[in-house]
């Protein structure tokens, strides 16, 4: 029963999905939790930053971030071949401020792009749940009592950057979304002596979190895959 509960409230995400693209949720809609400002750092005209987001409740309601915040430009950093079609369907949808990027191969002529991004005031927003089908560099962390490969990707990619990384959660809670920004990590500050050890403790604070949200929500862990692997078994 469970299961067909969880199976349900993805096939509402999806639902809003639609109607967020469609504009029929909007920013006025949501309820915003943001008690570190970051909605103000959006608005500030400086240097662009990172949303760590995750697989847990239902991200593509931010779109309405973007909608709120004139000027705001959003980069979504996805590992699918499909990004270039992905654009083109935001754009025929009006979501012409928010664009997909392909990292799966992650080069220097990729990187200089991302920084020539983040100098121009644009943010990026990607994944720190989910590791590739084709996978890429992991660290374990303790997430609800059992040990899982989270990707480093995020955590890498801001620290060469030297950027502020903050989380994004937007989850429904008694039929409002609620859009929940908090800053994470200044990496600007990270040795590179040291960056393993600062990598492994970002990436188990951000597990810490989504476990936190995970437990008020559960049904809204919408993460399909074999996430513990043989851990939990």
């Amino acid at each position: 029963m469970a299961h067909f509960r969880q199976f349900t409230a993805f096939g509402v995400a999806i639902c809003d999905r639609f109607a967020v693209w469609q504009r029929k949720i909007r920013y006025a809609d949501l309820v915003v939790e943001d008690p570190d400002g970051v909605s103000d750092m959006v608005d500030s005209g400086g240097r662009g930053q990172i949303f760590a987001c995750s697989h847990l409740g239902n991200t593509e309601i931010c779109r309405a971030l973007v909608d709120h915040h004139q000027g705001f430009k959003l980069n979504v950093l996805v590992h699918s071949q499909h990004a270039q079609a992905f654009n083109e369907a935001l754009e025929k949808a009006g979501a012409d401020r928010i664009q997909m990027i392909q990292v799966t191969n992650l080069d220097s002529a990729l990187m200089m792009e991302l920084n020539r991004r983040i100098d121009a005031g644009e943010w990026l927003a990607i994944a720190a749940d989910r590791v590739p089908v084709r996978g890429e560099k992991t660290v374990a962390v303790r997430f609800l009592g059992h040990a899982a490969p989270v990707p480093q990707g995020v955590w890498l990619l801001a620290a060469l950057l030297k950027t502020q990384v903050n989380t994004l959660f937007c989850m429904k809670e008694n039929g409002r979304y609620h859009l929940k920004l908090r800053r994470f990590a200044d990496t600007a500050g990270w040795s590179r002596g040291n960056r393993q050890a600062q990598v492994a403790a970002a990436a188990q604070q951000f597990a810490d979190a989504m476990a936190q949200e995970c437990a008020k929500n559960p049904l809204q862990w919408f993460n399909f895959y074999d996430f513990w692997g043989d851990e939990a078994a």
